[in-house]
């Protein structure tokens, strides 16, 4: 045994003493000084320590990867889909014509106008202040709706039939005339029973002191006929046959 082999044999018996190596160690240092030219046992502990930091480098670069990962997709802004508003639906009404809303045909002369009884040339005249205010509006139920705007006209005037009553009369064709006869204190409305085909060119004579009405119309060429009424809150009644007689021209007022 040599000086150096010696010297290492203390030095690693001291280690063991002081608790640097243990037992196990110590025998292992032991045995490679006895065989020099075997490799040393330390190689393979180095080798597996490369391992060991290898592998742990790849798990902490895995720990890093995944935590990056779960920043990105919590703070990632989401994307908000706007929705155009609805549009409101547009209903459209039709409108609904009004038949009587047409402005009343025109007379044709004044054979089919209603004049007072008394004086054919004497205007109607207007309502005054006490008659305005005892005034009912038209009642418009019923056929009489039809024609509101020209009844409703001929309303504003005064009464000119037996105090209370109001004769309104319109075209409805060459020679026809139709119209209704109305309490401005009711409102009520009765149908005028002298018109139309019937009494052709018609001309009516009354006045607002009494309730008689004398009827003129033609009954053909150059002949008409005359016939006195009387007017009993509802219609007219007759009071005597029809008066025929020859003119001398198509004009029954002369």
């Amino acid at each position: 045994m040599t000086d150096s082999r010696l010297d290492r044999l203390e030095r690693l018996n001291r280690l063991r003493e002081s608790g640097a190596l243990t037992q196990q160690e110590f025998e292992r240092e032991k045995r490679l000084m006895d065989e020099p030219a075997q490799a040393p046992a330390a190689a393979p502990r180095s080798g597996g320590g490369s391992k060991v930091l290898l592998l742990g480098s790849i798990a902490a670069l895995a720990v890093v990867t995944a935590g990056a990962t779960i920043f990105v997709l919590n703070n990632r802004t989401p994307q908000v889909v706007r929705e155009a508003p609805p549009q409101a639906a547009v209903i459209q009404t039709p409108a609904v014509p009004e038949p009587d809303e047409t402005p009343p045909a025109p007379i044709e002369n004044d054979r089919t106008s209603g004049v007072g009884y008394d004086d054919a040339n004497d205007p109607v005249p207007p309502p005054s202040a006490r008659e305005r205010s005892m005034s009912s509006g038209p009642n418009l139920t019923g056929g009489f709706y039809n024609y509101r705007t020209r009844i409703r006209d001929g309303w504003q005037g005064a009464p000119n039939l037996a105090g209370n009553y109001v004769v309104i009369r319109w075209g409805c064709g060459t020679g026809c005339t139709t119209g209704v006869v109305g309490n401005k204190r009711t409102g009520e409305l009765h149908w005028l029973e002298l018109g139309g085909e019937d009494y052709p060119y018609l001309q009516l004579r009354f006045g607002v002191g009494g309730n008689n009405v004398l009827a003129s119309w033609e009954e053909g060429p150059h002949l008409c006929a005359r016939q006195m009424f009387s007017w009993d809150g509802r219609r007219m009644v007759p009071q005597e046959e029809p008066e025929l007689r020859k003119t001398r021209g198509d004009n029954c007022s002369e």
